[in-house]
C-alpha cells in the first residue's frame, strides 16, 4: 500500500496550542472558585462577628448596663472582663482577656470584642423653668477579626438601655 506524502494529523505545535489553551481555561475556573469559596467563608465570618456582637448585646440588657463600667466584655462565665478587648474563639467560646503571655494565650483564629459605653446629657422639657438633664448610655460593641484579603474586618453594633422612667 503506498502511502502518501503529506499525511493529514496534529502536530507537535498544534497539540502544544491546545495545551496551552486548556490550562488558560483551568486556570480560570480555578481562580473563580477559588474567590467564590473565600468570599463564602468571608460572608460566614461576618455572620459569627454579628453573632457574638448581638449576644455582648443581649448580656447587656440580661445583666444590667452596670456589669460594664468603662470598656471590657462578657466572657464564657458571664462576668465581665477588666480589659479593653476580650478574644473569643471561632466556636464562641470566650479564650480570656487580651493577655498574650504563655499562660493565657490568644488562640490562632479568634473574634477581638470590644464594649465601650459613653454617657451624653438629654434635656428633658418639663415645667417652665424647671429644666432636666437626664444622662443617657449608649454601647457600642465592636467585634473585630483578620480579614482573609488582608487588615482586619469589624462589626459595629449600638445599644441603647431601656430607660427606668
Amino acid at each position: 500500500m503506498h502511502r502518501p506524502k503529506f499525511e493529514s494529523g496534529d502536530t507537535i505545535v498544534e497539540v502544544l496550542l491546545s495545551m496551552a489553551v486548556l490550562a488558560l481555561i483551568m486556570v480560570g475556573a480555578y481562580v473563580t472558585v477559588n474567590r467564590s469559596i473565600l468570599s463564602e467563608r468571608d460572608a460566614q465570618e461576618h455572620t459569627e462577628a454579628l453573632t457574638i456582637a448581638q449576644t455582648q448585646v443581649e448580656d447587656l440588657y440580661r445583666y444590667g448596663n452596670h456589669s460594664i463600667k468603662s470598656n471590657g466584655c462578657f466572657d464564657k462565665n458571664l462576668t465581665p472582663e477588666p480589659s479593653t478587648n476580650c478574644y473569643v474563639a471561632n466556636d464562641n467560646i470566650s479564650a480570656g482577656p487580651t493577655s498574650k503571655s504563655s499562660s493565657n494565650p490568644v488562640p490562632a483564629y479568634y473574634y477581638a470584642v470590644t464594649i465601650s459605653n459613653t454617657s451624653t446629657s438629654h434635656l428633658i422639657v418639663g415645667r417652665p423653668g424647671s429644666a432636666t438633664y437626664l444622662d443617657v448610655k449608649t454601647y457600642t460593641i465592636t467585634v473585630s477579626w483578620p480579614s482573609l484579603f488582608g487588615g482586619n474586618n469589624q462589626v459595629m453594633l449600638y445599644y441603647q438601655p431601656p430607660s427606668l422612667s
